[in-house]
């Protein structure tokens, strides 16, 4: 396999959100070789550089597609602010992200067991407290004590909450759901939790 060669941002540059909020997306960078190709199980240093943001995680292992990610949390001011991922000998990948002085108002507040969800103006979801099961819908199961983005492509319109998961309607209507699916609450044909907004399927196989 050869020596890592390049360290190549593949999601997560050029986003904004208000001053100490947390990013919508992660970043992510993808280590290649000489030959161009991903390699994985290299080490990724991420680091903030400027703008006094925090990181889920500052070393993180690149998976199997050589690709390596964590969340980031903006600092208080209202910037640019940078972080970098660096991997030993190379050049570091840079990402330049923007928090503004505009904090969006919700238009619609739930409250499940837990944890609590909010819609804000566009559609976007927003939700904090308990994650056990994966309720927050941010692709993790760690607790959040501040607001934290669900991570979704979809906008949405209403939204209510269980003990321990959550569910929303798009505007056409569509239902998507997330968190315990123990009982199969979520309604996608399975008993597995979901970390992330998944949507309902009408007459589903149960694998119950």
């Amino acid at each position: 396999m050869p020596a890592p060669a390049a360290v190549v941002v593949t999601n997560g540059n050029g986003q904004s959100a208000p001053a100490g909020f947390r990013l919508p997306q992660p970043l992510e960078v993808e280590v290649r070789g000489s030959d161009n190709l991903p390699i994985p199980g290299v080490t990724v240093t991420f680091a903030v550089t400027s703008g006094g943001g925090t990181l889920d995680s500052t070393t993180t292992t690149t998976d199997a597609q050589g690709r390596s990610r964590t969340g980031a949390t903006l600092g208080a001011s209202v910037s640019q602010q940078t972080f970098t991922a660096t991997v030993a000998g190379i050049t570091p990948a840079t990402f330049t992200e923007t928090a503004t002085g505009i904090v969006p108002v919700p238009v619609l507040l739930s409250v499940g067991g837990d944890h609590s969800c909010e819609i804000r103006g566009g559609g976007s979801v927003f939700c904090w407290g308990s994650n056990g099961s994966g309720e927050l819908g941010d692709g993790t199961t760690t607790a959040r004590a501040v607001a934290t983005p669900v991570v979704t492509g979809q906008s949405f319109t209403s939204l209510a909450l269980g003990d321990s998961h959550s569910c929303a309607l798009t505007g056409s209507g569509q239902a998507f759901c997330w968190g315990d699916n123990s009982s199969g609450a979520l309604g996608d044909g399975t008993t597995t939790n979901r970390s992330a907004p998944t949507a309902v399927r009408e007459d589903a196989p149960s694998s119950f």
